[in-house]
């Protein structure tokens, strides 16, 4: 599967998942919350896969979550509400 923000690599049974928003430091946003959340269940079942590393592209791992777009959605009643049952409202 190919993630827009997320560069996922597999070699030697490690998985490495890569959060790839170095121009601000990696802070999670939604979009990058539900491709970890579908990395993570591409290789679950994958028997040559043993462990998964999760990492930052740039000088930060993960700045925490983006509150730029944390503000965007207090504020746009066009943007419907994430669905809070489901973590980052991922099917």
């Amino acid at each position: 599967m190919a993630y827009e923000k997320l560069i996922l690599t597999k070699e030697n049974g490690i998985a490495t998942a890569t959060f790839n928003r170095p121009e601000v430091l990696n802070a999670l946003d939604q979009e990058l919350h539900i491709e970890l959340h579908e990395a993570i269940r591409e290789i679950r079942d994958e028997r040559e896969v043993r462990v998964m590393v999760i990492t930052g592209a740039g000088r930060s791992f993960a700045a925490d979550r983006d509150v730029n777009q944390q503000a965007s959605f207090a504020w746009s009643e066009s943007r419907p509400a994430p669905d809070t049952s489901r973590p980052s409202g991922t099917p």
